[in-house]
């Protein structure tokens, strides 16, 4: 008997607990070039593709857009990843909203560029009453508040960006010019400015503390802002992948003792790996007490502020000098959709810039305090999806993706061929498949168990039909009490199309290829 049909018809049929106005908005469109609308993508392999694209193109060769587009739609799409499809439960992108394809031709059309009001206008005034709208999620500020700095050119509530890597960025360079007293203006550029401020706090260098699952992009914030790479210490992480305070506390004293300045404490609210979320009240207090900037990754985790159920989970953002949110995960608007927001309107001064032919000094233009210089329009996509979505059907879908993981958890605790790794918090889980020869020690196979795993991974995202991705944890071993790497399938439910019939159509998939890779 399958996995599929070991579940009863009413079961697999199960509808979807969305009120039908919001899933209406989430029905599919138009399909896909593809045979099956259920594929993640076709079965062609990438070093196929890779070969037939590796040549030039003759540049006296034209096309008319009409023959562009058709080429595009029979040549290319039906070798793209259906993101949209129910059963790929990988990575953090999915369905979008319908209404979202006109208004992309809209914003093309109009061709606007938010870097300054002289190639924007309306839209200036839009991205920063969206951002307030945001900011009020996070710090709740009282209505006058915004009112005061929502519209006011001196003040800055936060910056859009194309993804998190800029928003961390943001958020990271502003704590770092922060730091330097009214003596030692942010000269950062200038081994006058840097070095004036370490000798005044009888520092010898800067360093950035995180727990082990920091975004990779704050690697490249201290490597862009000059620390280094080797500044940026990682803590470990507990069985449920938040900071563990002990061992955090344990390197601040080793900093302190080493004459090194903490420039900030980053906080995670919804790890990339596993969808954890850190301590942040106890990390918004050890921030306070030893003077460093609180910066919040709620890259993933922030639409969870719309969630009446799960809003408690990020209790304590609200303190955070910084937090990232990516209005392209959980929020379902198309990707380049980032964001920075700073408690402190006035936090942004320090990264000013400004130029004579464009951004001048006391003008409203966002472009002072951005890092990139033009930028599209992409606030108005968050502002579709907070009007027409509106916070309740924000908060609906959070709830829903939750409710899918907690079927995911009782199907695969009920199977033997399947062991969960971690006790999710969110919805994103880890899970492995145990070969039946090492399903009685797992411990003493686990090199061979982890690369089954990768192998079965590998042959589920070639062949297309479903997907899941794949990442590498620590877990305590019993026996000999050490840390050990392992090897984990990652499911992500975000989809509002994804039904049960489609997890379990992705685990029979799975249990297919593992027969197959156990019989070799």
């Amino acid at each position: 008997m399958t996995l599929i049909h070991s579940y009863h018809d009413a079961q697999l049929n199960e509808l979807s607990n969305l009120p039908d106005w919001l899933l209406r908005l989430f029905q599919p469109g138009q399909a896909l070039a593809m045979d099956d609308q259920f594929r993640v993508t076709s079965d062609k392999p990438l070093t196929e593709i890779f070969g037939e694209l590796n040549y030039l193109r003759n540049q006296e060769v034209k096309v008319s857009p009409e023959e562009y587009l058709q080429g595009l739609k029979d040549q290319v799409e039906p070798h793209v990843i259906n993101v949209a499809c129910p059963r790929f439960l990988g990575h953090m992108t999915s369905a979008l909203p319908l209404f979202l394809q006109p208004l992309a031709a809209m914003l093309t059309r109009w061709n606007q560029n938010v870097v300054k009001t002289e190639t924007s206008k309306y839209l200036t005034a839009m991205e920063r009453q969206v951002l307030a709208e945001m900011h009020q999620l996070c710090y709740r500020q009282p209505s006058e508040f915004y009112l005061k700095h929502m519209q006011d050119a001196g003040s800055c509530l936060g910056a859009m960006a194309t993804g998190g890597t800029v928003a961390n960025l943001l958020g990271l360079w502003c704590g770092r010019n922060s730091l330097a007293s009214a003596n030692h203006p942010p000269l950062w550029y200038s081994q006058v400015g840097n070095q004036g401020y370490l000798q005044e706090q009888q520092a010898d260098s800067l360093v950035i503390i995180g727990s082990e699952l920091m975004h990779y992009s704050c690697e490249k914030g201290a490597d862009i802002l000059g620390l280094g790479m080797n500044q940026l210490l990682k803590v470990p992480v507990d069985q449920e992948h938040k900071i563990k305070l002990d061992l955090l506390l344990e390197a601040i004293n080793k900093c302190q003792k080493k004459r090194q300045k903490i420039l900030a404490i980053i906080g995670i609210a919804g790890t990339t790996d596993s969808g954890a979320i850190d301590p942040l009240i106890e990390l918004a207090r050890i921030s306070r007490e030893i003077g460093a900037w609180f910066h919040v990754d709620a890259a993933w985790g922030g639409p969870l502020l719309f969630s009446q159920k799960y809003k408690h989970l990020l209790e304590g953002i609200e303190q955070a000098d910084s937090i990232t949110i990516d209005a392209h995960k959980q929020m379902y608007a198309p990707l380049g959709t980032g964001m920075v927001l700073f408690k402190n309107p006035y936090s942004a001064k320090v990264i000013e810039k400004d130029a004579p032919y464009i951004i001048r000094e006391g003008g409203v233009d966002l472009g002072k305090r951005s890092l990139e210089g033009s930028r599209p329009a992409s606030i108005v996509y968050v502002d579709a999806v907070l009007r027409v979505l509106g916070h309740e059907g924000l908060g609906l879908l959070v709830d829903y993706g939750i409710s899918l993981k907690t079927q995911f958890l009782e199907i695969i605790k009920t199977h033997a061929e399947f062991e969960l790794l971690h006790a999710p918090q969110t919805n994103i889980v880890l899970y492995r498949y145990l070969p039946v020869k090492y399903r009685n020690d797992p411990l003493q196979h686990a090199a061979k168990i982890d690369q089954f795993n990768v192998d079965l991974q590998s042959m589920q995202r070639d062949r297309g039909k479903t997907f899941v991705s794949r990442t590498s944890i620590f877990r305590d071993n019993p026996l000999t009490k050490a840390r050990v790497k392992t090897s984990a399938l990652r499911a992500v439910f975000a989809n509002p199309l994804t039904r049960k019939n489609d997890i379990l159509a992705m685990l029979e998939d799975q249990l297919e290829i593992a027969r197959e890779l156990e019989n070799q």
